[in-house]
């Protein structure tokens, strides 16, 4: 019974603990730049709220007019108390985005309730991009990356004529 009760006052106070260093971080590419990443001042891009992100961060994105077109990079890794999240800012009313995610070296990421569109001749031919670094061989993982309710739409090489696609080669 003792350990039972000393369990649960240990999660109380981790579950408090990441409460209270989270942040949020608000996106909205209509608004002016640079942004604070508050709500009533949101930041302009996501790249830069992935660039604020620390773990811990709960970084959401505001639908827009038009959609996202850029292609972020993540390069802060989260943690498994305190992993990075990046959802839309109304789950039922997602922003689209056109362009890729890269998580570049990083785990305990969640990525949840977007639209990603590969709709169109100038989006990646990846919506999302988990890369580890080839170059160590020290038996590291990238872990903890999650995606939750994310729809993806007209993805794939059967989207786009081959003359579209940059990865295309012709032999000939």
């Amino acid at each position: 019974m003792r350990s039972l009760v000393v369990g649960a006052v240990v999660a109380a106070i981790l579950a408090w603990t990441n409460l209270a260093g989270a942040t949020e971080v608000v996106v909205n590419q209509d608004r002016p730049c640079p942004g604070a990443g508050t709500p009533t001042s949101p930041y302009c891009s996501i790249q830069q709220g992935l660039m604020a992100a620390v773990p811990g961060t709960r970084i959401r994105i505001q639908r827009t007019r038009s959609a996202y077109a850029e292609s972020v990079i993540a390069s802060v890794p989260g943690t498994a108390m305190a992993p990075i999240i990046v959802e839309a800012d109304d789950r039922s009313d997602p922003p689209t985005i056109t362009g890729s995610f890269t998580l570049q070296n990083v785990g305990y990421w969640t990525i949840r309730n977007l639209l990603f569109d590969g709709a169109g001749a100038t989006v990646p031919t990846s919506a999302i991009i988990v890369r580890g670094d080839p170059w160590v061989h020290d038996g590291s993982e990238v872990v903890g990356v999650t995606l939750i309710d994310n729809t993806f739409r007209n993805w794939g090489m059967g989207n786009r004529p081959p003359e579209l696609d940059p990865e295309n080669e012709t032999v000939g």
